[in-house]
């Protein structure tokens, strides 16, 4: 049986006084919000710029490197002697661990026992002092099914492998997959990877290590207050996010002011020209 349309639904009217007070909480509400919203500082980041042809006579640090993950092949059955799926085969897909954490996956190639993947891990990988547990994984992704394919694992140290060495990696299993060490990339900026910009002062977050922020020993709550003797207060936000930029790139004078036992000492610091190492990409574009 056919249910007859029902007619639309309708709110029920609001008395006028329900209507008053209705906007004097909506204002009220407003109200609070902006005098909240005026006492908050927007966290602010310093991007960092790639470097395409970082000078002939750098040193690069031994402890960072890059991969790239060319190919694969991949047996022609499973690791119990199983046929792979009747649509063509596996559809493979890598994922890289370092220390246990997974730090990429790659894209699904459908089908195929010879995977093209000719992908870059994005950023920079560290290996720590006495080696990096480094585990690659490569999978069968098919739809709602994951199966392993098969596992590599190895311990890297700094240098070893090297950038430019070229990497066959034998997986459990029985399958293998190419891959290529690179030279870490090398960035320009400041290494301040985050701050914020209240009472005349850029307030620090977080400093990379190996940048000329880190380098001049600058570190997260501390508070540039002049940048190239320019008073922050005087140049307003966006002037002092393009100063700060600036002179890290181009080098010059931070005037920093640090708590140290309940006493705010102030001292002027010179930020060097060298490139930022980040790990990771840590908003490099």
């Amino acid at each position: 049986m056919t249910r007859p349309l029902e007619p639309p639904h309708r709110a029920a009217a609001t008395p006028r006084s329900g209507r008053a007070r209705a906007r004097s909480v909506v204002g009220l509400a407003a109200l609070l919000a902006g005098a909240s919203g005026a006492c908050v500082s927007p966290v602010r980041t310093a991007p960092l710029a790639r470097v395409a042809h970082p000078r002939p006579t750098l040193t690069t640090p031994d402890d960072l490197i890059r991969v790239r993950f060319l190919s694969a092949v991949i047996p022609p059955y499973r690791r119990g002697g199983m046929a792979w799926d009747s649509d063509g085969g596996p559809d493979p897909a890598l994922r890289l661990y370092v220390d246990g954490e997974l730090v990429f996956s790659s894209h699904t190639v459908e089908d195929t026992l010879t995977p093209d993947f000719s992908v870059t891990v994005p950023g920079n990988l560290r290996l720590a002092e006495g080696g990096s547990e480094v585990r690659v994984e490569l999978w069968d992704d098919d739809g709602a099914l994951h199966d392993v394919i098969g596992v590599y694992r190895a311990r890297w140290s700094p240098g070893h492998p090297a950038p430019g060495e070229q990497l066959r990696l034998a997986l459990d299993g029985g399958a293998v997959v190419d891959a290529e060490a690179l030279a870490p990339e090398a960035y320009r900026g400041t290494g301040i990877t985050a701050y914020e910009a209240r009472r005349g002062a850029l307030r620090l977050r977080g400093v990379l290590p190996r940048s000329p922020a880190g380098r001049a020993g600058l570190r997260a709550g501390d508070a540039i207050v002049a940048i190239d003797g320019q008073p922050v207060g005087s140049l307003g936000a966006n002037a002092a996010a393009s100063a700060l930029s600036q002179v890290g790139i181009a080098g010059g004078v931070v005037t920093v002011e640090r708590e140290v036992g309940g006493e705010r000492i102030r001292r002027v610091v010179r930020l060097d020209q060298g490139y930022v190492w980040p790990v990771g990409t840590h908003g490099a574009r």
